[in-house]
């Protein structure tokens, strides 16, 4: 299952920004002015912020070697902790090759008065919540059988 979940993570951010740098070049309204997808380069990080481009890569390399490390060492491994890690190292690695080969993201999904990302940096929030709240939950019950 995990690598089946890699797969599908990497096929899905690559086609979709290939998708875009194909027919979204022009501006494509999905709620008016509130949501959109226009085929952007995104040299900055999140919200477009700009870094210098070396510290952007070695934070970047930081963040990827961080999550690697806390999965191998500290996460409970369990079919769903496989999938949802494999998942977010996935869209996390493919956005970091962009970054470093290319010295920018493609981003496409605009949304008014908040920034312009991609699929893989929803999806990436997304995982990280999902993680959260199972660990949460994992956490919650497991300490309940321990006072029992």
């Amino acid at each position: 299952m995990f690598p089946l979940s890699l797969f599908l993570a990497l096929a899905l951010d690559l086609l979709s920004k290939f998708y875009v740098q194909l027919y979204y070049v022009e501006r494509y309204d999905i709620l008016g002015d509130y949501l959109y997808f226009e085929y952007l380069r995104n040299p900055g990080i999140a919200f477009s912020l700009p870094v210098h481009w070396l510290l952007l890569k070695v934070v970047t390399i930081f963040l990827i070697l961080f999550i690697s490390y806390y999965y191998v060492y500290h996460e409970k491994k369990n079919v769903y902790t496989n999938i949802w890690y494999g998942l977010l190292l996935w869209w996390a690695l493919w956005n970091a090759y962009e970054r470093i080969i290319y010295g920018s993201v493609t981003d496409f999904i605009w949304v008014k008065y908040f920034s312009v990302f991609n699929f893989a940096d929803v999806c990436i929030c997304v995982w990280v919540f999902i993680l959260w709240v199972f660990s949460y939950v994992t956490g919650s019950s497991q300490s309940k059988r321990n006072k029992s």
